[in-house]
């Protein structure tokens, strides 16, 4: 049972860190970015639709990880399903947006 609550906090913490990562590029393109006055404008915007590209291309890796893990064993988890689902609606998004903008 330790082996499985393990597994869900190093599944959450990847998550996590995608957030983050999402966070990290919005707050830069709004805050930090340096630029002439409308690319400031939507420097916000930006940084929103950046951060979630990144976040999402980061999100693979708590896919793979809560993936193998409910895989594994047979464990049943909700924690490790709701990471599952979450990460790759959210590469799916990420992938519509790409072939939306191409």
């Amino acid at each position: 049972m330790e082996n499985l609550t393990q597994q869900k906090s190093i599944a959450t913490r990847l998550f996590i860190v995608s957030i983050a990562i999402w966070a990290g590029f919005w707050a830069y393109m709004a805050f930090l970015y340096e630029g002439d006055a409308e690319s400031n404008m939507w420097a916000p915007v930006a940084g929103l639709f950046e951060g979630f590209v990144y976040g999402g291309v980061f999100a693979i890796l708590p896919a793979i990880y809560s993936f193998f893990a409910l895989k594994g064993d047979n464990k049943r988890s909700l924690r490790l399903a709701v990471i599952f689902n979450l990460s790759a609606l959210w590469i799916i998004c990420v992938c519509l947006l790409f072939v939306a903008g191409t």
